[in-house]
């Protein structure tokens, strides 16, 4: 399995979901992709989501919540078809690889605070520099 990009993320404040794709998952994946998918299969459709937990400041990648029976489960990668459904599998994600997709998700969690950062600076600067007097108007017969 291949980490290729982050497609995009979500930022709810408290948790930010990426949006991964990957390539090669495991062969029996493909192959269940590609029948109910036909001659329509896009291997680059395949992904995976990651929850960064903004108060623990952890990774974890997320699995598929079974709604009607609100409990999680195992499947935590995904297949876009082409109608633009999810199919949901279980499958072992290789630690170097959750190791470098968890790494490109940080650059992006630290992107944020760094703008943070600035933004609190400029906010400082303000109010350090507080409201300068505007210079009196002076009439020609005060002279």
């Amino acid at each position: 399995m291949k980490f290729v990009d982050i497609n995009y993320y979500d930022d709810f404040i408290s948790e930010v979901i990426f949006w991964i794709e990957l390539l090669e998952p495991p062969l029996e994946i493909q192959q269940q992709a590609k029948q109910f998918d036909g001659d329509n299969y896009d291997e680059t459709c395949f992904g995976l989501k990651v929850s960064y937990d903004s108060e623990k400041k952890e990774f974890s990648v997320v699995t598929r919540q079974e709604e009607e029976m609100d409990r999680d489960t195992e499947d935590n990668l995904y297949y876009i078809d082409n109608i633009g459904d999810e199919h949901w599998y279980k499958a072992e994600i290789p630690e170097d690889c959750k190791r470098q997709i968890f790494a490109e998700c940080q650059k992006i969690i630290d992107s944020f605070e760094e703008l943070a950062k600035e933004t609190d600076a400029t906010k400082e600067l303000k109010e350090t520099q507080g409201t300068k007097k505007q210079p009196k108007e002076r009439n020609d017969h005060e002279r």
